[in-house]
């Protein structure tokens, strides 16, 4: 067998500066994904922890430092925390493929993989921001990856919007921008930029950008909620009413939808 690497990526180019990640089966029949990197590849397991191991007999290194925490234990290392920094940009490269696959399982028209591909990302994205939160709850800071925040926040809040959007819930992928504009603007308040500095940043641009294309391809000039607020301000409660009903109804419709597969990343 040749460990060229040159025999592995015959035929798997990609213009510099952009990402290519593709599925595969791995020699014992578990799902794979790999990354095109610069010189090489990133082969990552499709579940649990992206090395396919787990970590001091948990499924995670988060899980562990968690629980240790929780129990007020006093066996965590510098190793630990090592392994959680680890964890983390594994799991942000693997965010990064499963993103790449998602939108070329859309442009396919492959909407039940994309939608597999997106759940998994999000949740690629909560484990990072756990990992965040765990070291600055444990050490008053996020730690090395913690100017990542602002980018998982943006990433996190396009995944649920895209997903949304997959769904057919257009009023849902607005409220989304709109909870994940305040948050990405309520961080970088945090870093210190001033309101323009803010306004102009290419993630709040974005934003607002793919908030008035959602609203104009699919023609949403009001969602429920700003109808709902609409409403209350004009105290016309009858049609609020009717609002808050269709509201339960389409909650209602969105909890029956098939649950996205198992990650036992955490659990």
């Amino acid at each position: 067998m040749s460990l060229d690497l040159d025999e592995v990526l015959d035929g798997w180019t990609t213009p510099v500066g952009e990402v290519a990640a593709r599925l595969i089966t791995g020699r014992t029949g578990e799902p794979l994904v790999q990354l095109r990197i610069d010189l090489g590849l990133l082969q990552m397991s499709l579940e649990g922890r992206p090395d396919g191991k787990s970590y001091r007999d948990r499924s995670s290194a988060l899980e562990y430092l968690t629980r240790e925490l929780d129990g007020r234990r006093t066996t965590v290392t510098r190793n630990d925390w090592d392994e959680l920094s680890r964890e983390f940009l594994q799991s942000n490269y693997r965010r990064v493929a499963l993103s790449h696959l998602a939108e070329e399982r859309l442009s396919r028209g492959d909407t039940v993989t994309a939608r597999e591909m997106i759940n998994r990302a999000i949740r690629d994205v909560e484990h990072c921001l756990r990992a965040l939160d765990l070291h600055e709850r444990a050490h008053g800071d996020a730690g090395p990856n913690g100017q990542q925040r602002p980018t998982l926040v943006f990433n996190g809040t396009r995944l649920r919007t895209q997903l949304h959007v997959v769904e057919g819930r257009y009023d849902d992928a607005i409220e989304e921008l709109r909870r994940g504009r305040d948050a990405l603007e309520a961080l970088l308040c945090e870093l210190g930029l001033e309101s323009e500095q803010r306004e102009s940043d290419p993630g709040i641009e974005y934003l607002n950008e793919l908030e008035r294309r959602i609203r104009e391809q699919y023609g949403v000039s009001q969602t429920l909620r700003e109808r709902l607020e609409a409403a209350i301000e004009d105290e016309d409660f009858e049609a609020a009413a009717a609002i808050r009903d269709e509201m339960r109804r389409r909650q209602s419709n969105n909890l029956s939808l098939p649950a996205p597969p198992e990650d036992r990343s955490d659990s």
